[in-house]
């Protein structure tokens, strides 16, 4: 019996130690382990942000003279949608029945014999809504003297003696209004028309007159020129004719008519007969440009930037 019971416990120890051989066999693998396996890593941070910088970065660079005068030119080289700014300098010849002089006083004689050049200081500004069509706005002014030899003399009588004078005046004429310009480009060269209508205002000598007075009527103008290219601007020769409607000379004398000259008309000179529309013939030279509004720095490919 006794050896029975030690073949059964022999039996108990060979089958405690087999199942031990097993599960260690079987043991699972450690959780962290197995996540380390299954799982994948999530990218660093730190990598994820170098890879949007590389695909997002914008090169940016500072604009150099050579870049600034490039982007110019390729502004101003498409003629669509360009603005365009144009300061003039010239001279107007008045029409002769304007009492606005072309010609002064030479000497003592009190004739107006000397030949003047009025100068006339404009600006203009061009948007061009077709590539040879543009819309704006000008502007001009010019400094001229009134003729007094168009109007009675001022009469003034002391005791016997009489004494009759003729009296001129500066004045201030500016033009305005908007305009139509057409253009046909050629190369470097780009001739072009245009016409417009707006306004005409003569300031008065206020000491001649006592007062500040103003005289407004409705006016035209046309013409054209040419410019011709160059960089990023053009030089422009530029000839017109402005009308002023409903013209009259007689508010341009200061002469109160109390003392204009109406007991010796003979002494009057005769004037050539009056216009209520007048032509004057205006050329001058100038120089037209695209404003730049927003110089700096810019990214390639993009709109200008500072920063990102």
């Amino acid at each position: 019996m006794h050896r029975a019971v030690y073949i059964a416990l022999a039996g108990l120890v060979i089958a405690s130690v087999t199942a031990g051989a097993q599960d260690t066999t079987r043991a699972p693998t450690p959780p962290d382990t197995v996540r380390a396996d299954t799982a994948q890593a999530p990218p660093a941070q730190d990598s994820v942000r170098a890879g949007q910088a590389a695909d997002t970065t914008v090169r940016v660079r500072n604009l150099s003279a050579e870049d600034t005068l490039a982007a110019a030119r390729r502004v101003s080289d498409d003629p669509l949608h360009r603005f365009s700014v144009t300061p003039v300098v010239g001279t107007i010849n008045w029409d002769n029945t304007s009492a606005l002089a072309n010609k002064t006083v030479e000497g003592g004689s009190g004739a107006f014999t000397k030949r003047v050049y009025t100068p006339s200081f404009g600006l203009s500004a061009n948007f061009n809504v077709l590539r040879q069509l543009g819309i704006g706005a000008y502007f001009e002014a010019a400094r001229p003297e009134t003729r007094g030899d168009y109007f009675p003399a001022a009469y003034f009588k002391y005791g016997q003696d009489v004494q009759l004078t003729t009296v001129s005046q500066r004045v201030t004429v500016m033009m305005y209004g908007v305009q139509g310009q057409f253009q046909f480009p050629i190369s470097k060269l780009e001739p072009y028309v245009s016409g417009g209508f707006g306004g005409v205002t003569v300031n008065t000598d206020p000491q001649q007159n006592n007062e500040n007075r103003q005289i407004s009527n409705k006016s035209a103008q046309f013409g054209g020129g040419i410019g011709y290219h160059i960089g990023a601007g053009a030089i422009v020769l530029d000839v017109r004719n402005f009308m002023f409607f409903n013209w009259d000379r007689d508010r341009l004398y200061p002469v109160s008519p109390t003392y204009q000259n109406t007991t010796v008309p003979v002494a009057n000179l005769a004037p050539p007969a009056e216009k209520s529309t007048i032509n004057n013939f205006r050329i001058a030279l100038g120089f037209s440009y695209v404003p730049r509004f927003s110089p700096g720095t810019t990214a390639e490919g993009e709109d200008e930037s500072d920063d990102q």
